[in-house]
């Protein structure tokens, strides 16, 4: 009797055929999953007809995106909502990579079983109760502030809630998550005797670091960077709660335009951009990632 083979995973996604055909089926999902409500509510009665299907054709739908590139306030929320990405994804990328470094020198055992631990912990905590968390502690008055008092009585106050440093402080503590594991998994494919060698021959600290350790994890790196600016730009609940009135993200305007303007078609509008833009982002670095894939 044959033994079942068991299907190699780099052999089902080595080719960019099977890659292609994958991205396509899960647009087709999400595709049914965005318009399927929809259309069961028109079906069933719950959303009128015209309410769906737009009376002012394909020129209205162009208007809507005019509204976005000729106001010239959409530009400076567009280039607030990527300067937090980029900071949130820098800062990522620095203490992200220092934490793999030091899962990957921490040897088996407990020890690197804490320090997952650790690293997984954002993901163990509903993301609103995460962020509610940190309202308490950076407030004027809060932790922070009690724990400075403690220290340095008649201190001011180091509070920077309503800020976009809040806001980035957020992103990075529920995002750098991503940026571990993936520079973990670049970090471990490095022959420890190449580090040897380096060392071996003078190299210094700072040589070792940048000229082997780094170029050599640049595929987690990237993988890391696309996963957190990605969903980092278009981010709305950590603005909303974090930054307050300085908060204002294209993620918080999307939001703002379904749930209080009511505006579905703007926001659908401005969805699509967004959407464009990651897409592009997408396909730039996908060789990168296809690589980074099957390590």
């Amino acid at each position: 009797m044959s033994r079942p083979v068991k299907p190699n995973l780099h052999t089902l996604w080595s080719s960019e055929d099977q890659w292609n055909k994958a991205f396509a089926a899960n647009v087709f999902d999400m595709g049914l999953t965005w318009s399927g409500p929809s259309v069961r509510s028109v079906r069933n009665g719950g959303l009128p007809v015209k309410f769906v299907v737009p009376k002012e054709g394909a020129i209205g739908w162009l208007d809507r995106y005019k509204v976005f590139f000729l106001q010239p306030y959409m530009w400076q929320v567009a280039l607030w909502s990527f300067q937090i990405a980029v900071a949130t994804t820098l800062l990522c990328a620095v203490f992200g990579f220092l934490a793999a470094l030091a899962l990957t020198r921490s040897g088996l055992g407990r020890t690197r079983a804490v320090f997952l631990i650790l690293i997984l912990l954002p993901f163990w905590t509903n993301g609103l109760i995460r962020v509610f968390s940190w309202t308490m502690v950076i407030r004027q008055g809060g932790f922070m502030d009690a724990l400075v008092q403690m220290v340095w009585p008649g201190a001011p106050s180091l509070g920077f809630l309503n800020t976009r440093s809040a806001i980035v402080l957020g992103l990075v503590h529920g995002y750098i998550p991503y940026m571990v594991l993936t520079c973990y998994i670049a970090l471990s494919t490095i022959d420890d005797a190449i580090i040897e060698a380096a060392a071996a021959l003078w190299a210094r600290w700072w040589t070792i670091q940048g000229k082997i350790l780094i170029l050599m994890a640049a595929p987690g790196l990237v993988a890391g960077s696309v996963l957190i600016f990605v969903p980092v730009v278009g981010a709305f609940m950590e603005p909303r709660i974090l930054g307050g009135p300085a908060g204002v993200t294209l993620g918080t305007v999307i939001e703002g335009n379904f749930t209080q303007a009511f505006n579905w078609p703007q926001g659908a509008a401005i969805s699509f951009i967004l959407l464009s833009v990651v897409l592009a982002i997408f396909a730039t670095f996908s060789g990168v990632l296809r690589r980074n894939a099957q390590i």
